[in-house]
């Protein structure tokens, strides 16, 4: 684990925060090699009312001790947003990265069609052309005491169909 240096400043509904993470791994003994990283991130965020948006970007860095050779120098940025209006609650997220091949980008939907019972459902592009992108609806209806059924079902990145359906006790 490298040294790490987390800051944050909340003032009323603005945040800003930022990380800084620098050393060299330890050796590798099967490769013969040793690495130094640095990464830092910047974000902020804004909250107002029943919205919220925020920003972040960051850049990683990785260089192999042994040869000297950059093995990693990526620069990544998102930005989201998301909120209520009644029973209705939204998120979007959009990203880029160095290392995606596209720009990636996601939104997740919430309807609560009564006060036990809610629907859902996702939608996300990793940004890879090796990835499928994901899609999926479920819901959560309370069955009181803690108690809630569950299910959903959707297609993860690799084009596969999963489901599932359970109880969840939170006591």
């Amino acid at each position: 684990v490298l040294p790490t240096v987390k800051l944050r400043y909340t003032a009323g509904d603005f945040t800003v925060s930022a990380s800084i993470e620098s050393g060299t791994s330890e050796q590798d003994t099967v490769a013969g090699t040793a690495t130094d990283r640095e990464e830092y991130q910047i974000g902020v965020g804004y909250s107002f009312g029943n919205y919220s948006v925020g920003a972040a970007f960051g850049s990683e860095e990785e260089t192999n001790l042994v040869g000297g050779a950059v093995t990693l120098d990526n620069d990544f940025w998102a930005i989201s947003f998301d909120g209520e209006i009644g029973a209705f609650a939204f998120s979007i997220l959009i990203g880029d990265s160095d290392t995606n091949d596209e720009t990636m980008y996601g939104f997740s939907v919430k309807y609560d069609v009564t006060d036990a019972t809610e629907i859902r459902f996702v939608f996300s592009d990793s940004g890879l052309d090796a990835e499928d992108e994901v899609v999926a609806i479920g819901f959560r209806h309370g069955l009181g005491g803690g108690v809630s059924l569950r299910g959903g079902v959707g297609q993860d990145t690799g084009g596969n169909t999963q489901a599932d359906l359970g109880v969840i006790f939170n006591f």
